[in-house]
C-alpha cells in the first residue's frame, strides 16, 4: 500500500477525488483520461457529469454520479446566443428562465455528487478533493462546505491575463490598450455571470449548504484572492503559459483518452473502402478525404451549412467523411460518406484535413494527427482556437458558422491542401508528441495539495478526513473504520477534518462606519415584522383563546429576540468599523509615516483572531513610541526646522492615536475570532448528510454482528472492511491504545498535581 510519490519525493496520500464536469462529450472525455491516471496514482475517482455519459464513464473504469442538465439543451442555448450573453429572441422565447432553472438544478446536484452514496453499488463517498471545470459552478461552494482543496482544470483560459482576452468576450481594441482590454475581459465575464446567477448561487449556499451569502466582490474575486490552482489542458507548444500567470496556474498539455473501452473497434467495411484502406494499408491511388464533423453542435442552421459544404466539395473535387449536419433520410452525393460516431484517433490518420466547430478536444485530436485544420466556430472557446490555428499557419481564417458561405468553404479546402499548411500542422504534431498532459496535470494537482494537513495519523496511506479532537488526531476513513470496529472509539466522536482554509467565507473588508449598523438594523426590522406577522397569522387560525394568545406572544418575543440580536451585532460592527478607521487614520495626516502594520489580518478561526488582536496591540504601542522618537528627526532631515516642529507634533499625535487604535482594535479582532469560531462550528457540523456518521460507511447493526462472529479475531474483521492487512489493523489499534494510555496517565498526573 505504498503511496504515490511526486518529483520532490513527497508521499501523496490516496484520496477520494471528485471530478465535477459540465459540458458535452468533448468536455467529459479528457477528464476520463485524467481520472484513469489518478486511479493509477492510487486515488479513488468519481466523475460527476450528465446522465447521458453514465455508460461512457463507467465503461472506462471510473465511478459515476449524475449531474442535472442536458448537454444538448445547454449547447443549443450557447449556439443560439454565441456564448453566455442572451439575445432578445432567447429572452422572449423563455430560454433564459429555463437555463436559470437548469443551473439551479446543476448546483444542487453538485453537492449530492460530493456526499451521496454510489447510485449503483451503494458504496459511501465523501469528496476529499475536487477537480472541476468552471461551468460546473458549484465546485468552490462545495469545497467551502467540506473545507477541502479545489483544483480547476479547463480547455480554455479562465484566469486574467494581458496575453489574450476571455474567449467568451467579443473585445473591441479601439477604446483602450490591448493589454488592458484583455485583462478587463475576464472581470467582465465574472461580473456578468455573477449578476445573472447571484440569487441562484446564494440560495444554493443558504438552503442547501448552510453557508452565508456572498457579496459581489467576494464572488468575483474569490478564485484570484484564494489562489485556487488552475491547470489548463492544452499544449504549451501551441499556447504557452502567459508571463503574468502566477505559479499556481499551469499549462499541462492536452488530455488524451488512449483507448475508449466503450467504443466499437470494428469499423464499417464501406467506410474502410471509401478511405482506401487495403489490408490495413492506405491505397495511394485513393485521394484521402476531408473529415467534416459538427456532431455535438445543436441549435445551428445545419441545412444551410450542409448545402454549402456539398456545393464546395463539388467545385473543389474533394471527398469528405461527414459527422452530423445530415439527417438519416438525406441523400448525399457519392463523394460524401456519412458516419454517426467514430473514433478520431482511428479516423484522422486516414484523412487529409479536418473541419469542425473548434472544440478543444477535436482540435487537439486533429493536431495530434498532424492534420491541417478548418475551424467553423459557433460560440465560446471555438473562436479562440480558430485564431490559434490561423496564427500557427495550420489552417485558414475561422469564419463563424452563422456567416460561412460556399466560397468560404472552397477557400478553406484549398488552404488546407497547401504544402506549407501541412508542414505547419506536422510541426505542431511533433511538438505535442513530447508532452504528457495527464501526467503533468496530476503532478500539478499533487503539488498544490496541503499534504501535511491531509496526512493521516496511525497509518498514512490514505488521506485524513476526520479529526478525533479528544486525542488531537487526524484519521483517514479506513483508520477510523478500524478503530470503530475494534470498539476503541464511537462514530459520534469523529468530526470532519478541514484540510483547506477558505478565508473568503469571512467578510474581511474594511467597511465605512455605519455600514454594519444600517445593515443589521434593516435585518432587525425585517425579523421583527416577519416573526410577529407569522405569530399573529397563527393566532388568527387558532381555535382557542389560549392558543391565539400563545402564538401571538411567541411570534412577538421571537421577533424582538432576533431584532435585538441583529442590533447587538450591528453595534459591535459599528465599533469594529470605527476602530478600523482609527487604525488607518495616521496615513491621512502623517507625511512622514514610514512604519506599517503590514497587511490586514485575515481571521479564519479563534486562534487567528487572538493572534490578530495581539499583533494589533503590539504594533499600535510599538509604532506609537517609535513615531514619538523618530518622526521629528525625519521631519527635520526633509524640511529643516519647520519640518522638525511638524514632525514633533505629528509624532506626539501618533503616540496617542496609534496605541489607542491598537488597544481598541485588539478587542475588535478578538471578537472577530470568536465570531469566526462560531461560524466554523456551524459550517463544519451542520447538516446530517455531511456528518461523519453518514460518511464512514459502517452500519451499526453490521458492526455488532461482525464483532460477535469474529470476537476472537477483530483484526480480520477490520481487514475485511478496510482492505488493510490484519497486521496493519493490529498496529493501528496498538498505537491508538498507547496514545490513549498516555492521555489517561497525563490526565491522572494533572489531577494529582492540583
Amino acid at each position: 500500500m505504498a503511496t504515490k510519490e511526486n518529483q520532490n519525493n513527497i508521499t501523496i496520500p490516496h484520496a477520494d477525488i471528485l471530478l465535477m464536469i459540465v459540458g458535452t462529450r468533448g468536455d467529459v472525455q479528457p477528464f476520463i483520461a485524467l481520472g484513469q491516471v489518478l486511479l493509477k496514482a492510487g486515488h479513488r475517482v468519481r466523475l460527476a457529469t450528465h446522465e447521458t455519459f453514465r455508460k461512457f464513464v463507467r465503461g472506462n473504469g471510473l465511478e459515476f454520479y449524475p449531474l442535472a442538465g442536458d448537454p444538448a439543451v445547454l449547447m443549443s442555448f450557447m449556439v443560439k446566443n454565441s456564448g453566455v450573453v442572451p439575445s432578445v429572441s432567447s429572452i422572449v422565447e423563455g430560454d433564459l428562465s429555463k437555463n436559470r432553472e437548469i443551473l439551479g438544478q446543476i448546483l444542487a446536484s453538485t453537492w449530492r455528487a460530493c456526499i451521496a452514496d454510489d447510485d449503483e453499488t451503494g458504496k459511501p463517498f465523501t469528496a476529499e478533493a475536487i477537480i472541476a471545470n468552471p461551468p460546473s459552478f458549484g465546485h468552490v461552494h462545495c469545497a467551502h462546505k467540506l473545507l477541502i482543496p479545489l483544483h480547476i482544470m479547463f480547455t480554455m483560459p479562465w484566469s486574467p491575463t494581458t496575453a489574450f482576452p476571455h474567449p467568451l468576450v467579443n473585445v473591441d481594441y479601439s477604446r483602450a490598450a490591448v493589454e488592458k482590454v484583455n485583462m478587463l475581459s475576464y472581470s467582465a465575464i465574472e461580473m456578468f455571470t455573477w449578476s445573472g446567477m447571484r440569487d441562484i448561487v446564494n440560495d444554493f449556499r443558504n438552503n442547501v449548504l448552510g453557508l452565508p451569502s456572498l457579496h459581489t466582490r467576494q464572488a468575483t474575486y474569490m478564485m484570484i484572492e484564494e489562489k485556487v490552482p488552475y491547470t489548463y489542458c492544452w499544449s504549451p507548444s501551441i499556447v504557452p503559459k502567459p508571463e503574468d500567470w502566477a505559479d499556481h496556474i499551469n499549462v499541462s498539455g492536452f488530455f488524451f483518452l488512449e483507448h475508449d473501452a466503450t467504443a466499437d473497434d470494428k469499423q464499417n467495411d464501406d467506410l474502410i473502402k471509401f478511405l482506401g484502406i487495403n489490408n490495413k494499408k492506405q491505397d495511394k491511388s485513393v485521394t484521402a478525404p476531408i473529415y467534416i464533423g459538427f456532431g455535438s453542435i445543436t441549435g445551428h442552421d445545419s441545412e444551410r451549412i450542409l448545402k454549402a459544404i456539398i456545393e464546395a466539395l463539388e467545385k473543389t473535387g474533394d471527398r469528405a467523411v461527414l459527422l452530423g449536419l445530415a439527417k438519416d433520410d438525406d441523400k448525399l452525393p457519392d463523394n460524401i460518406f456519412k458516419v454517426d460516431a467514430i473514433s478520431h484517433d482511428w479516423l484522422f490518420p486516414h484523412v487529409s484535413a479536418v473541419c469542425h466547430h473548434g472544440g478543444a478536444g477535436t482540435t487537439a485530436a486533429g493536431l495530434r494527427a498532424g492534420k491541417p485544420t478548418i475551424i467553423v466556430p459557433f460560440f465560446g472557446d471555438q473562436f479562440f482556437w480558430g485564431k490559434i490555428i490561423e496564427k500557427h499557419g495550420c489552417g485558414p481564417h475561422a469564419v463563424p458558422g452563422k456567416d460561412i458561405t460556399v466560397d468560404d468553404f472552397i477557400e478553406a479546402f484549398k488552404f488546407v491542401h497547401k504544402p506549407e499548411t501541412k508542414v505547419a500542422a506536422e510541426r505542431l504534431r511533433d511538438a505535442m508528441s513530447k508532452e504528457h498532459g495527464c501526467d503533468d496535470a496530476v503532478s500539478a494537482f499533487h503539488s498544490h495539495l496541503p499534504i501535511e494537513r491531509m496526512r493521516s495519523d496511525l497509518e498514512s496511506t490514505y488521506a485524513a478526513c476526520y479529526r478525533l479532537k479528544h486525542f488531537h488526531l487526524q484519521l483517514s476513513r479506513r483508520v477510523a473504520q478500524v478503530l470503530v470496529i475494534a470498539g476503541r472509539i464511537d462514530k459520534s466522536q469523529l468530526r470532519l477534518l478541514s484540510t483547506r482554509d477558505w478565508p473568503s467565507i469571512y467578510d474581511n473588508r474594511v467597511h465605512v462606519p455605519f455600514h454594519g449598523i444600517l445593515k443589521h438594523s434593516h435585518q432587525a426590522v425585517v425579523a421583527i415584522y416577519s416573526d410577529t406577522s407569522n405569530g399573529f397569522k397563527q393566532a388568527f387560525h387558532s381555535d382557542t383563546w389560549s392558543k391565539k394568545t400563545y402564538s401571538a406572544v411567541e411570534g412577538l418575543l421571537l421577533g424582538l429576540g432576533k431584532g435585538l440580536g441583529h442590533l447587538c451585532i450591528g453595534c459591535t460592527s459599528l465599533y469594529g468599523e470605527i476602530t478600523d478607521a482609527l487604525e488607518v487614520a495616521p496615513s491621512y495626516y502623517d507625511p512622514y509615516n514610514e512604519t506599517s502594520t503590514g497587511e490586514r489580518p485575515v481571521v479564519t478561526n479563534f486562534e487567528t483572531g487572538v493572534h490578530a488582536a495581539i499583533l494589533s496591540l503590539y504594533h499600535g504601542w510599538k509604532e506609537g513610541i517609535i513615531d514619538i522618537v523618530h518622526t521629528p528627526t525625519i521631519g527635520y532631515e526633509r524640511q529643516g526646522r519647520l519640518g522638525g516642529v511638524a514632525g514633533a507634533l505629528i509624532g506626539l499625535a501618533n503616540g496617542i492615536v496609534k496605541p489607542a487604535a491598537g488597544t481598541f482594535s485588539s478587542l475588535t479582532w478578538f471578537c472577530r475570532g470568536i465570531y469566526a469560531h462560531i461560524k466554523n462550528n456551524a459550517l463544519t457540523d451542520k447538516g446530517p448528510e455531511s456528518s461523519p456518521i453518514h460518511t464512514l460507511g459502517l452500519d451499526s447493526t453490521n458492526i455488532n454482528k461482525e464483532r460477535n462472529q469474529h470476537s476472537k479475531n477483530i483484526n480480520q474483521t477490520a481487514s475485511d472492511v478496510t482492505g488493510f492487512s490484519p497486521e496493519v489493523c493490529q498496529r493501528i489499534i496498538s498505537e491508538f491504545d498507547n496514545i490513549q494510555k498516555q492521555n489517561v496517565n497525563y490526565r491522572s498526573h494533572e489531577h494529582k498535581s492540583r
